[in-house]
């Protein structure tokens, strides 16, 4: 008798399996159990809209739709990176500049995406194995450090010809630090679980190291802002 009943138990493992019988012991229906299981489910940490963005006609132009592609839950520290960079644009005034971040050694899939209208047409995301993500995420490396280069060879020179010191760096909008990020946030989806093990050692590097850039071309920029008052 007890083995029968045994065998009429679920697994203690089998959460959906404990949390069915406790639908059905309550009288509840199989809407009610999906609608339970959903609610206890991890929900992905994503941040609000910034809410001076919501006041704003500039951020209306673009930044919503650019928010919304690149606000997803890839860690602490990729959030962090979307911090940094929302930070940058609410220095520029939302305002989306016609120039853009320098093109030499982009990677291919960027050019692509940029070129057949970034998010604003469907099925317009690359997709990759994990041999071609191998490949994305060292071509997006040299693009980065090259343009890191660009800025320190910049900044060497003041403020003379190259104007601000940070070069092409400079450059807000959906032309400028966004193609960076979205770069990040394909290489990190790509990688998926494999985020935190070996195989994501030059994704952590790359995120944090962005976002220090990021947070001192703040910190920059809100510094020429005082002395322009």
């Amino acid at each position: 008798m007890l083995e029968t009943q045994s065998k009429l138990l679920p697994d203690p493992d089998d959460f959906e399996g404990v949390l069915q019988m406790i639908v059905v012991a309550n009288g509840e229906d199989q809407q009610s159990m999906e609608h339970s299981i959903s609610s206890l489910s991890p929900q992905p940490k994503l941040l609000p809209y910034p809410e001076d963005a919501s006041h704003s006609t500039d951020a209306l132009s673009w930044f919503r739709e650019a928010f919304d592609y690149v606000n997803v839950d890839l860690g602490e520290d990729f959030t962090c990176t979307i911090q940094s960079w929302i930070e940058l644009e609410r220095t520029k005034g939302w305002i989306s500049s016609p120039k853009g971040i320098a093109c030499k050694n982009r990677p291919k899939e960027l050019t692509r995406w940029i070129i057949n209208g970034r998010y604003n047409r469907r099925a317009n995301e690359p997709r990759f194995g994990m041999s071609e993500l191998a490949s994305f995420g060292k071509s997006f490396v040299i693009w980065w450090t090259s343009l890191k280069q660009s800025a320190s060879e910049s900044q060497g020179q003041g403020q003379g010809r190259k104007g601000n010191g940070w070069g092409t760096l400079d450059v807000s909008g959906k032309n400028g630090w966004l193609s960076i990020v979205v770069c990040l946030k394909w290489w990190g989806m790509g990688l998926g679980e494999h985020r935190q093990e070996a195989l994501g050692v030059d994704w952590r590097q790359s995120v944090i190291d962005v976002r220090c850039t990021l947070n001192q071309l703040v910190s920059f920029n809100a510094s020429l802002a005082k002395t322009l008052l």
